[in-house]
């Protein structure tokens, strides 16, 4: 008890509070065992990435009737061909630039000191001049600091010869990248062997009690991934490849270099190809003569980056995965803090197979929501914080937007009603004051005011006469008020009521208005009592009246019934059901045909059915 009030244990603050404490512990353990232990993390992430690419080609060849074992060997032996191949011819290239870039340094000073003389503007150690010097400190090498100590002052070098220095500046980064390959390369034999055999197992872990669901949600994400990054993989080799040979048919040293650099920063979403683009464009500017090679690298990765993204992933990708453009930024970010290069490759496809199990796993689900680009809220509970927040423009733009591609009622179904029951039902329980309440009326009107003019006065004959009225207060009228909103004003002449109108007054309105049809709008939860009176009065007093009672958006078993029995001609649970009623009664009003109304059911008989009058929509 709080407050002498009932709370659940789910929701007492002590259990909150463990709870937040218990995630936060959890998020930082992980957190530091990713970043403590990458070197077994980032080959084990490389690994599973490859065994999602490689899993299509092994099925295809095992669909030759070799089996499993014989399968993955052949596709992973052609994958490491391929690779050391690949690695071999960048080495080459990697050695080779390094020997242009010695041998065309006064080149490459020259265009740097063109450069500085272009931007320096103040000097050399201001704005820009500072960082191209700083650019041809790096290339070229600065000039070697003397050795500290005063005059006179003997300083002792140690005897290590310089080579040593050298030799394990390179070996010790080679070993470990050797040992980080070697290791994915084993992961991937078996994981690819032992993928059935490892399926089973997470279906063990997470299908308990729901094998089937469980089953083909991981086929599918599995299937899903690997198409994802299969088609991710040949659209990037393709991008490297196009790039290689444009930039060699152009007379560009070192373009299979700069293709594979290609080839890698495209992982990166939104932004690696042009990270990419910056090594061989620095190369062309600052070693050839002219400006045509670098705007040939420009117009090369440029053109085939648009070309790609705007027409060939749309098609090769299918079906969207929906992982939005900022998630996969920050994704990008977080991913290269904490492994470096190798977490900006992969994050990307770390994004890719995350919010694929988020979306299948209920316990991983928050992974989906933070992701992907799908609605967060629902449109009702869109519009509800719209409404509670009092955002009169941003209520507006929900309202036109949906209008644009749907009819108005559709959206004021899918959206105002669930959003005005979702207000109804915090007032209920008392977490609306009065003034969010008036906040919320004047937004919702002020929306519906900017996207649904009223009709004006039109002087057509034979119109309808409509009278609509409120069950309890604003809100019900609202509601009336939009329905209303939408009827041709050349054959509807409708009359609103106050909200705070009684049962007596919205009789005497009857008499005085002498309406066709009478529409009554009530909001759950509650109300029934209110409506019942009201339809029981206006039916005792005016028997041949036709009323049409809104219950909006109430499944409630028997209330239907209920309220047919109160007197009502029919009752409807959505404004377009409402609207669809009141245009079928309007030729049979004019023409002044007697109907029987519904009684004790809320579905009309079919036998009935050649007059909508009297028949209730769910």
């Amino acid at each position: 008890m709080i407050n002498g009030q009932h709370v659940p244990p789910s929701k007492l603050p002590w259990q909150r509070a463990l709870i937040t404490l218990s995630t936060v512990v959890t998020a930082a353990f992980v957190l530091g065992m990713l970043y403590w232990a990458q070197t077994v993390f980032i080959p084990l992430a490389m690994a599973v990435f490859f065994a999602f690419v490689l899993n299509p080609l092994v099925t295809i060849v095992e669909r030759r009737r070799l089996g499993r074992t014989a399968s993955v060997l052949i596709v992973v032996a052609v994958a490491l061909l391929a690779f050391l191949g690949t690695g071999a011819v960048i080495t080459q290239q990697l050695s080779s630039l390094s020997k242009t870039m010695v041998e065309k340094s006064d080149t490459v000073k020259e265009k740097i000191e063109r450069l500085k003389a272009t931007f320096s503007g103040g000097g050399e150690e201001a704005g820009l001049g500072k960082m191209v010097k700083d650019i041809q400190d790096a290339v070229l090498g600065g000039q070697p600091e003397k050795a500290a100590g005063a005059p006179g002052e003997v300083v002792l070098a140690p005897s290590r010869p310089s080579w040593f220095n050298r030799l394990n500046f390179i070996v010790g980064p080679a070993t470990e990248a050797f040992g980080l390959a070697a290791f994915s390369f084993v992961l991937v034999v078996f994981i690819l062997l032992a993928k059935d055999d490892l399926r089973d197992r997470v279906l063990r872990l997470i299908g308990d009690g729901q094998m089937t669901t469980a089953t083909r949600a991981a086929d599918d994400a599995s299937q899903r991934i690997s198409h994802y990054l299969l088609m991710q993989f040949l659209v990037n080799a393709a991008f490297g490849l196009i790039v290689s040979a444009g930039l060699f048919a152009a007379g560009i040293q070192y373009s299979l270099l700069w293709g594979f650099i290609g080839f890698i920063m495209r992982y990166v979403p939104y932004i690696g190809t042009w990270i990419g683009i910056l090594p061989p464009l620095f190369f062309t500017t600052v070693v050839s003569d002219g400006w045509t090679q670098p705007l040939i690298v420009l117009g090369l990765f440029g053109g085939l980056e648009l070309f790609s993204n705007n027409a060939v992933e749309p098609k090769l990708y299918g079906k969207s995965l929906g992982a939005s453009e900022v998630a996969l930024l920050v994704s990008a970010a977080f991913w290269s803090f904490l492994w470096g290069p190798i977490g900006l490759i992969l994050s990307g496809p770390i994004t890719t197979c995350l919010l694929v199990v988020g979306k299948y796993s209920p316990s991983m689900s928050f992974f989906h929501v933070i992701l992907g680009t799908e609605p967060p809220l629902s449109p009702g509970m869109l519009m509800y914080q719209r409404l509670i927040a009092g955002n009169e423009d941003d209520a507006t733009r929900l309202v036109e937007a949906a209008i644009k591609t749907d009819p108005p009622l559709k959206h004021f179904d899918e959206a105002l009603l669930p959003a005005l029951v979702a207000v109804r039902e915090a007032k209920e329980a008392g977490e609306l004051d009065a003034e969010t309440e008036a906040r919320v009326l004047k937004t919702a009107r002020a929306a519906l005011d900017n996207n649904l003019e009223e009709a004006p006065p039109s002087d057509a004959p034979n119109r309808v006469r409509l009278l609509t009225c409120a069950a309890r207060d604003e809100l019900d009228a609202l509601t009336v008020a939009a329905l209303a909103r939408t009827l041709p004003p050349e054959k509807w002449d409708v009359k609103a009521l106050a909200a705070s109108a009684l049962a007596s007054e919205i009789a005497d309105a009857v008499s005085e208005f002498d309406p066709h049809v009478v529409l009554i709008g009530s909001l759950p939860p509650g109300g029934v009592s209110h409506t019942r009176y009201t339809s029981k009065r206006l039916r005792g007093r005016f028997p041949g009246l036709k009323i049409l009672i809104g219950r909006w958006t109430d499944t409630a078993e028997g209330q239907t019934e209920e309220l047919i029995k109160s007197g009502a001609d029919a009752v409807d649970l959505t404004l377009q059901a409402a609207h669809n009623e009141l245009m079928g009664w309007q030729s049979v009003v004019l023409a002044g045909v007697a109907t029987t109304p519904a009684v004790g059911t809320a579905v009309a008989d079919k036998s009935a059915a050649a007059s909508p009058v009297g028949t209730a929509s769910a």
